[in-house]
Formats: structure tokens, C-alpha cells, sequence
């Protein structure tokens, strides 16, 4: 099925979107084709920062063309012109385009990049959704409509009183995930402006009443240092991307008691992994234990590998393979084994050498942020000329202090119950931010 199949079920004045400015039933997306000749046969890379375009785009194209493919609006124009050429794209959508024929409906402008002719003809269009390229050059990945939805409720008459809220950039793995669980449910998705702070993006969350919200830990401690999370209303909380630490996930059982909190194991390469719905953080063994030929899971040598037979299997204009000859997708996430549980350590590829001694930044980060006034922690190497590197830290205070020097010091002692002497920082930097990536995460280049 399309997308468009899902929202013809929906009766026409059913609202689907509500962002600033603009809002979308489902009445103004059923009539998709009118155009659809412009786009057959093509493959398009959607660019635009206003989602409502995005929505419509999807709508029109989804079964039409033979792939969508997501860019950031703000990647500069040759960046996005590389990323069209990596992927094979002929036609760019988005305020980048430059002077050329507008999007049906919408105010985009589409740039042809060369001409692809061919009758009006169904496709089972391809979904290519970018790498966070944390680690270098963003890369490829090729999904289907069926990878991106495998585990996404729908209802025939739509969700009545659901409304999602949105604080993903939208062409992101996670904001797309969001997204279609809106469209193919039938729930409103409530799209504040990712530009606003913090404090306006609640606000508007709260008065479109949104019930269901999805992001990551650092977005969640955000929120939560933000005075007017208290007018959420959740009846769901949903974690993913980064390490749901049992401090992250109380924390948010003390200020939405009515809530589920689920945190989400999902990656752009491997898919939509499990979810944990137990309140405890990290995995139960019986996870890879599990016989299901859709997804499994194993660990080797400490690090997480999943497998879906879904997910290309290579990266999108790269000989550069997504898994191995098995299907198995190395994810680079270390897990330790304890207690009838997996919890996860940190990335393979953020380990700090200090002295021969391995350092998870992940670890250090908890260890901070169980002090009552460390809101946020952001921990990260420092290169030292005998021990190659020194760990350092930056936080977040939960409040201001009068006698910072003091605190520090209280802070580096109360590490020492919880960490060996080589992971504890050399040195603490108190900050007013930490930043984040467009997908909620922790920047983890040093300084």
C-alpha cells in the first residue's frame, strides 16, 4: 500500500498536521495525482524545511516515483547537490532549488536535474533516509515503506485523540518514523518550529494538546529542565538514539505519571529494533534469545549486531556494505551482560584511551548526572602526551550556585563511588548548553 491508500480511509476534514502557520487534513492530500507525469520515474530528494510540504510531497509521490530520499534544508546547496548525485536522484525539492517550476499545492520550487521520460506507471517506490554522519560523510541507506512502518499501529478509523508531538527534524530515521506513524494512524502530528527555543517548542506542544511524544534522552532532560513541561499531558513517552539510563527513565515516571515511557532501539542502518516498555533500562536476555525472522538480535564480543532482511544491504552510491553476507548489521553499540539484562555502554567509536584503559563517555556522563545539580553532561577526550588522551567533561547546572570552584570539587568527589580513578575528569567546564545534533543527540566532537 501507499501512503496515500491510508489517508483515503480517513474522512476528508481530518486533521493530520498542526504546525505554526499552517495546518493539514487529510481532504487536501486524497487528491494526489493531478501532477503526477512531472514525477513518474524519477527519483526525488525532498529538502524543504516546512513539513506540511513534506507531508504533501510524500502523499503525491509515495507509489509514483521510483525513490524518495530526505536531505536537511540547511545542508548548503552543494552538499545537497552531492547527496543527489550519490543517490541517483534527477529531481531536488526544496527552498534550494533555485528558479524553477513550484511543487503542486505547495510553495517548494522542484529543480529537474536531467530528463527522465516514461509512461504513468505504479512503482514500489524506495525510501532513502541518511546517516547523522556524526562519524564522517553522511551516508545512504535504502528502506521501504515496510521497514519504516513494521512496527507502527494503525487504525482503519483513525486514533481519535492521539496527537504526536514532533521534535525531530523530520528527514532524520526518527522524524520519519514519527511522521508516518501519524499519517498511516490517522493521529494529528503537532510540528512546533525546531528553531524556536525549547520553552515556545513545549508551549505549543502543550496547547495543541499533544499525548504522545518521541525523543531523545538529552532532548528529555531538556524538557524536563524547562519549567512549563509541566503542562504536557502525556499518555506516552518515547526514548531513542541515545542511552535510556534508569536516571532518564525515572525521572520522567515522576513527572508523567499517567505515561508509558518506552525507549526504542532503532538505527537508520538496522531498522526499528525493539522497544522496552518494563520501566528498566537496558534489554532483558530473552530479547536475543527470541526466534523472529523478521528481526534478531546477537551480541558479539560485547557489541550489539541485528539482523533484517528488509534493509539494503549496502549503503546508496557506495560499495560500502550496511551488514555483513548473513544480513547481520553490525550496530557498533557495546553491551554488558548483568542481572538477566543487557545494558548498553556506548559507542565502539567514542572509546577513550586513557593510559591503555578504555573510557565509555557514556558512562562518565551517567555517573555526572546522578549529582542533583547536573542537569546535563556532555563527557570527551583531551589529548595528553604519556597517556594519549585525559577525559573532560562539560555540564549543565540544574541550578546556579555562588560558589562554583566548590561544587566542582563536590562533583569530581561523588564520581569516585561510581568510577574508576582513570574515568573520572581531569577537569569539569560548567556551561549554559550543551549542543545537539538535528536529531536530539549530544555533539560528540571535542571542543
Amino acid at each position: 500500500m501507499r501512503v496515500i491508500d491510508f489517508v483515503n480511509r480517513y474522512a476528508a476534514e481530518t486533521l493530520l498536521l498542526e504546525s505554526e502557520g499552517s495546518s493539514v487534513v487529510a481532504g487536501e492530500l486524497t487528491n494526489s495525482f493531478s501532477n503526477a507525469k512531472n514525477f513518474v520515474n524519477r527519483s526525488v530528494l525532498i529538502a524543504t524545511s516546512r513539513i506540511e510540504e513534506a507531508i504533501h510531497a510524500i502523499c503525491r509521490l509515495d507509489g509514483w516515483v521510483k525513490a524518495i530520499g530526505f536531505c536537511p534544508h540547511n545542508f548548503r546547496s552543494s552538499e545537497i547537490d552531492r547527496i543527489a548525485k550519490q543517490g541517483g536522484f534527477d529531481a531536488i525539492l526544496g527552498e534550494g532549488a533555485g528558479d524553477v517550476p513550484r511543487f503542486p499545492d505547495c510553495n517548494s520550487l522542484v529543480r529537474f536535474l536531467w530528463d527522465s521520460t516514461g509512461e504513468c506507471e505504479s512503482h514500489s517506490t524506495s525510501w532513502v533516509m541518511m546517516t547523522s554522519g556524526t562519524t564522517g560523510t553522511p551516508k545512504l541507506v535504502l528502506h521501504s515503506l515496510k521497514t519504516l512502518t513494521s512496527t507502527t499501529k494503525i487504525s482503519k478509523q483513525g486514533m481519535q485523540g492521539v496527537r504526536w508531538g514532533m521534535l525531530y527534524d523530520y528527514t532524520r530515521f526518527a522524524g520519519m518514523q514519527v511522521v508516518l506513524q501519524s499519517l498511516l494512524s490517522g493521529a494529528v502530528l503537532v510540528a512546533p518550529d525546531l528553531t524556536d527555543s525549547i520553552q515556545d517548542q513545549l508551549q505549543f506542544l502543550a496547547a495543541n494538546g499533544t499525548t504522545h511524544l518521541s525523543t531523545t534522552p538529552t532532548m528529555w532532560r531538556k524538557i524536563l529542565m524547562t519549567p512549563c513541561h509541566e503542562q504536557l499531558s502525556l499518555k506516552v513517552a518515547t526514548l531513542g538514539g541515545e542511552i535510556a539510563d534508569q536516571a532518564i527513565l525515572d525521572a520522567l515516571k515522576r513527572s508523567y505519571p499517567d505515561a508509558r515511557i518506552i525507549h526504542i532501539y532503532a538505527s537508520t542502518e538496522a531498522g526499528v529494533g525493539f522497544s522496552v516498555k518494563d520501566g528498566v533500562a537496558g534489554f532483558p536476555e530473552s530479547y536475543v534469545t527470541a526466534v523472529n525472522d523478521k528481526m534478531k538480535l546477537r551480541v558479539v564480543d560485547e557489541r550489539l549486531e541485528v539482523f533484517n532482511p528488509d534493509v539494503g544491504k549496502n549503503y546508496l552510491g557506495s560499495h560500502q556494505n550496511v551488514s555483513d553476507e548473513e544480513g547481520w548489521v553490525a550496530t557498533g553499540d557495546l553491551v554488558e551482560q548483568a542481572n538477566g539484562r543487557f545494558f548498553f555502554q556506548g559507542r565502539a567509536n567514542g572509546t577513550i584511551n586513557v593510559g591503555g584503559n578504555k573510557v565509555m563517555p557514556e558512562t562518565v556522563e551517567a555517573a555526572l548526572i546522578r549529582h542533583p545539580n547536573v542537569a546535563l553532561s556532555r563527557v570527551y577526550a583531551k589529548k595528553n602526551p604519556f597517556s594519549g588522551s585525559l577525559v573532560v567533561a562539560d555540564i549543565v547546572l540544574a541550578r546556579k550556585v555562588d560558589d562554583e570552584p566548590t561544587l566542582k570539587q563536590a562533583i569530581l568527589e561523588s564520581l569516585k563511588s561510581h568510577l574508576e580513578p582513570f574515568q573520572i575528569p581531569v577537569k569539569l567546564k560548567i556551561v549554559d548548553s550543551i549542543e545537539t545534533t538535528t536529531a536530539g543527540k549530544i555533539v560528540r566532537n571535542g571542543p
